[in-house]
């Protein structure tokens, strides 16, 4: 993923609340508030570790 990262770097990263409402249409994943925020605090541990700045 770093190498991908590295090599696509984009002029802006866009970061936007997670506050839409789960709907359980069979094509979305994590379900939970808790999935949902774990995936949200792993994109921004990738973000810094990267130094790319997020804009929301």
């Amino acid at each position: 993923m770093a190498a991908c990262i590295d090599e696509f770097r984009l002029d802006h990263t866009i970061m936007l609340d997670n506050n839409t409402p789960w709907i359980d249409d069979g094509m979305r994943s994590l379900g939970t508030p808790e999935a949902r925020g774990r995936f949200e605090q792993r994109l921004v541990d990738i973000f810094a570790r990267h130094d790319i700045t997020t804009h929301g």
